[in-house]
């Protein structure tokens, strides 16, 4: 046995550890509490902040669509374009006449670009921005765009003075500044049915294509609709190989950016702004027709899957709601309905036939709202009539103009 003044040193050591480790511990455990608390606040304020932001976009949209509303009951089209001219704006086709003067009205008349310095700024819901609808020459179009356009005071030329809503605007000059969305919520499966070849150690967009619904090919095959690759990696030495194959397969390349572009603008949009390829290249839906056209062909007579539109399922269903049959393919039939506006359903059917070449396409668009909640989405289906050919993508909005908007661009 130890003396007792050993035992008893050794007790008041332990003693002192025990007090260290116990501190120790209530430090970290209260570090930990503290960065839970800190990350709750965190996403406590984004939350705050994305329903202030939604409510702001809903109460500019409400004004706006009051002031468009106005505009048609007392103004007929001619008095419109003259509003316009008088307050130094071209009318183009660019932009539809009433949603442009109702922009002059409430955010104030646009300057012309600063780029090109005579094309007419207007309003582009699918890049959430305003561009330039003139040209830098005769051969190349300006592609200048801005959220900060400039802007001067609107004012009612002697004509119409007398007019009775055009008496109520303020006089003062004052216009509200344009509030934006600060991004485009990536919808699920928006890539779904596209089949895509990224350059191998792109790991992070590979995930993030599978997250879209996107299908990674391992091969460059003739089954690739669309590649992505690095601008500095697609003119190295060490990839020309790939770069001769989807020349000679005429498949389209874009930059690894592709997928950061989708949170804010629409899916064609993202393609045309991150393309990289200098080669001439087939559409994602040209590429698409080839590809189902190439395996309905190598199915033999007895096994044709040729199928007649609608008739996928022997037990679809088709929802009629709101002003029409809510596509079956957005998902959306048992929450949404086919949104009207005025009378007006947003709702479209296409077909494009073309006996030479063989086309015989049908492009479907409409505008479809929550049933409960203010909610938007444009679907959109397209295909070759008569056979399973074809796909579709669903973009949802914040706001009913948002939607409006995307849809008459889109038609």
């Amino acid at each position: 046995l130890l003396p007792v003044d050993c035992q008893q040193d050794i007790q008041n050591r332990l003693q002192k550890r025990k007090i260290k480790i116990d501190s120790e511990h209530e430090k970290k455990k209260r570090k930990e509490e503290e960065e839970e608390e800190e990350t709750s606040n965190s996403k406590g304020k984004c939350f705050t902040t994305a329903e202030k932001e939604k409510e702001m976009l809903n109460i500019q949209c409400n004004k706006f669509w009051e002031i468009k509303d106005n505009l048609r009951n007392n103004l007929t089209k001619r008095e419109m374009e003259k509003l316009l001219l008088h307050n130094g704006q071209q009318i183009t086709r660019k932009f539809e006449i009433t949603n442009h003067l109702a922009d002059c009205i409430m955010f104030g008349p646009l300057e012309p670009c600063p780029a090109c310095e005579q094309g007419q700024l207007f309003f582009s819901s699918r890049f959430n921005s305003y561009l330039c609808g003139g040209n830098i020459s005769a051969w190349t179009v300006c592609k200048y765009s801005t959220q900060k356009p400039g802007r001067k005071k609107f004012t009612i030329p002697e004509l119409l003075s007398d007019n009775n809503y055009l008496k109520c605007l303020p006089k003062d000059g004052e216009h509200s500044e344009r509030f934006f969305s600060s991004r485009r919520p990536l919808v699920r499966n928006l890539l779904k049915g596209i089949n895509f070849f990224i350059q191998p150690d792109l790991h992070d967009v590979k995930k993030n294509i599978e997250k879209l619904g996107g299908t990674i090919v391992a091969q460059l095959t003739s089954k690739v609709m669309l590649a992505i690759f690095s601008e500095a990696s697609l003119h190295s030495e060490s990839y020309s190989n790939f770069v001769l194959k989807m020349s000679e397969k005429r498949i389209a390349c874009v930059s690894e950016s592709f997928v950061d572009q989708l949170q804010s603008i629409p899916l064609h949009d993202a393609l045309a702004k991150c393309k990289i390829n200098s080669w001439d290249a087939d559409s994602i839906e040209v590429k698409r027709d080839q590809i189902g056209y190439s395996s309905l062909e190598k199915t033999t007579p007895g096994s044709s899957k040729r199928k007649k539109f609608g008739q996928e399922s022997d037990h679809g269903k088709v929802i009629i709601k709101g002003g029409g049959a809510v596509h079956a393919c957005s998902g959306l039939h048992e929450i949404a309905h086919v949104y009207q506006q005025n009378g007006k359903t947003y709702d479209v059917v296409l077909n494009a036939v073309d006996v030479d070449s063989g086309r015989n396409s049908y492009y479907k668009l409409q505008i479809l709202k929550h049933d409960h909640l203010d909610q938007f989405w444009v679907s959109r289906a397209w295909g070759r009539i008569g056979t399973t050919i074809g796909s579709h993508l669903l973009e949802s909005f914040d706001t009913a103009l948002e939607a409006i908007e995307f849809f008459c661009e889109s038609v």
